[in-house]
């Protein structure tokens, strides 16, 4: 998950087109982690992005290398934030960006993580609440096509662990039941600017219901309405940086009691962080 989105460095643009900034982008952050790189972790990354091709089309910004970091700083000593899921820009004139990974290649939560995190290689300018949603759905189906479980995430999520991404994810859930799984793949042609944060991008969810057909729309903006407060409270208690917009003139309604659905069994200690 992007949970390490709140430690991004000051002045760290992730492009969605390096001819669109007005200066190159540059980190040299991956050069203080552990190296994450197998045969393994490399064929994942490759059929992840191959998954992300063919259900997106191509980048918003060409990716002509990936670079694969365990967020572990290299010197123990470092103070160095550790143990973050993240994919930022390396350098944004030749397309490289570097994926940072908690878990590793021999425990259950890394193919979801590598999952999640190569789909924002698809526009890493866009910061969004909706996106982290949509991001689980697409690596929930990256593990099925694998023929890996994608239920110990259920588990995960429905144990109150990483609350923010399991919101997302129910929300992008169930808009997908409602509107359609290419409606919601849909979201990333409505992202727009950040007025105010440069250059960062939102989804402009007001355009997207408006793609959709009348009765596609009412259900979209009914589900959002019922589960808009808790996830905005969980967003600016973890992630602030995330954009979320209310759709103009919905009214959210106090979410249920009960509001995330219950998975039966434990979540396995392995894929928590």
């Amino acid at each position: 998950m992007r949970a390490a989105a709140v430690i991004a460095l000051a002045g760290l643009a992730l492009a969605g087109a390096a001819s669109s900034l007005p200066r190159p982008i540059r980190s040299d952050r991956y050069r203080l982690y552990e190296p994450l790189e197998s045969p393994e972790a490399r064929g994942l990354l490759e059929r992840a992005r191959d998954l992300g091709r063919k259900l997106l089309g191509e980048p918003a910004m060409p990716v002509r290398q990936v670079y694969l970091r365990k967020s572990v700083p290299l010197d123990s000593a470092s103070k160095a934030p550790r143990g973050f899921q993240l994919t930022e820009i390396t350098d944004s004139t030749q397309g490289v960006f570097t994926i940072y990974l908690s878990a590793l290649p021999a425990q259950p939560a890394f193919a979801g993580q590598l999952a999640h995190e190569a789909m924002h290689l698809w526009n890493p300018r866009l910061k969004d609440a909706y996106l982290e949603g949509l991001n689980c759905l697409l690596a929930e189906e990256f593990l099925k096509a694998e023929n890996l479980p994608w239920e110990p995430w259920e588990r995960h999520f429905a144990a109150g662990k990483d609350p923010l991404y399991g919101a997302a994810y129910y929300l992008a859930r169930e808009l997908a039941e409602a509107a359609g799984r290419e409606a919601v793949l849909r979201m990333l042609k409505f992202a727009v600017e950040r007025e105010s944060d440069y250059p960062w991008m939102e989804v402009d969810i007001d355009r997207w219901l408006e793609s959709l057909d009348p009765p596609s729309r009412a259900r979209a903006r009914a589900i959002i309405a019922r589960r808009y407060l808790p996830l905005e409270a969980l967003r600016r208690k973890e992630q602030p940086d995330l954009a979320f917009r209310l759709p103009r003139g919905l009214d959210p309604a106090p979410p249920p009691a009960e509001l995330v659905p219950q998975v039966p069994g434990p979540a396995p200690a392995p894929i928590g962080r």
